[in-house]
């Protein structure tokens, strides 16, 4: 680890942080999230992550620093903001992009090591991305914030919207059944906007909330993810899905 010297070891909760950021503010949002993640993940999805936390957080102070790490590491595929990596226990990442990023990303990337513990190592990409991102862009220095409307996320909702009204973007059927290698490739891919918004959209619709926290609780259980039967348990079409998540998404401004 390219940081000088050895830094003092710290905690982010009951998470390990490797860091050379001396920033007080972002280390104080690291503590508040590692702190409640749990919790929140369990009010959040209806499921509890089983055992305490054991992975470790490697903070880099810029985006240089980072860089060098993923190409010792050789982690071509890691992220630019940084990544999560369920083998080593690890998330990395750097506070090069400010702090309000560094934050988004730590909460979405340490969503991802919970995963684990709550819902087993198969999900598919656009509900491990989707659930990652209702925890991360509503994470702010205040901690971890409640799920309201597109609040958070108005960007990706109106670049959704585009891709809709152009016909861009998949049927939720084909998203819902992707593989990780299939999943936002492409010169042009919507995946990532579909997945956050669509897993936003069915915690928060009164009637398909307890419905998808249902299955959630039948992954937790150890059942095997399938697209027909994540469609089965909602109790609605795709057809009615499709419709549901665009006049919700249309209505949201």
């Amino acid at each position: 680890m390219t940081m000088g010297r050895r830094p003092d070891p710290r905690r982010c909760g009951p998470y390990r942080l490797t860091t050379n950021s001396s920033d007080p503010r972002l280390l104080a949002a690291c503590e508040k999230i590692g702190a409640t993640l749990d919790r929140v993940y369990s009010e959040r999805f209806g499921v509890t992550p089983v055992g305490p936390p054991a992975e470790e957080i490697i903070l880099f102070r810029d985006l240089a620093e980072y860089r060098h790490y993923v190409e010792e590491d050789g982690r071509l595929a890691a992220g630019y903001a940084g990544f999560a990596s369920d083998i080593d226990g690890l998330v990395v990442l750097h506070a090069g992009s400010g702090r309000k990023s560094a934050i988004t990303t730590l909460a979405h990337e340490l969503t991802h090591l919970v995963h684990r513990r709550s819902l087993g190592t198969n999900l598919p990409p656009w509900l491990s991305e989707g659930l990652a991102d209702a925890i991360g862009y509503g994470t702010t220095e205040e901690g971890i914030g409640p799920l309201r409307g597109v609040v958070g996320v108005e960007a990706l909702a109106e670049r959704l919207r585009g891709a809709l009204d152009r016909g861009w973007a998949r049927p939720l059927a084909e998203l819902t059944a992707l593989p990780r290698s299939g999943f936002d490739r492409g010169v042009r891919s919507f995946d990532y906007e579909q997945s956050a918004l669509l897993v936003r959209y069915l915690l928060l619709d009164r009637e398909l909330a307890p419905r998808f926290k249902g299955y959630l609780a039948a992954l937790a259980r150890g059942e095997r993810y399938d697209p027909e039967r994540f469609r089965a348990a909602l109790g609605v079409s795709w057809e009615g899905i499709e419709e549901g998540f665009d006049r919700w998404l249309r209505s949201e401004r």
